[in-house]
């Protein structure tokens, strides 16, 4: 499948690879957008201390996420992805 799918298909809450990479697991998912309240933030263990000061000293005491795509390995190893011109052009994406 083509990148236009791809991107329908991870609206759709689908994950995606492609058929080459030599990691099977290895897959793409896009994050739902989602508000990380004042009360959680503290007990978040992503944030560096400074990080959970300065959000919670701002007005809106909160993490709105959105759009952001995770690339997850066998491990459970969640990284940030973003695609290459490779990507993009390829033509052997597969939902999974």
């Amino acid at each position: 499948m083509d990148f236009t799918k791809v991107i329908i298909s991870l609206k759709e809450g689908k994950c995606v690879r492609r058929s080459c990479w030599g990691d099977k697991d290895m897959f793409i998912v896009k994050q739902k957008p989602s508000i990380i309240e004042e009360v959680v933030i503290p007990k978040m263990q992503s944030l560096p201390e400074s990080a959970k000061y300065k959000i919670l000293n701002n007005k809106n005491k909160s993490i709105y996420y959105k759009d952001q795509l995770l690339i997850i390995d066998n491990c459970g190893t969640a990284y940030s992805w973003n695609p290459n011109v490779e990507d993009i052009f390829a033509e052997d994406w597969i939902v999974i």
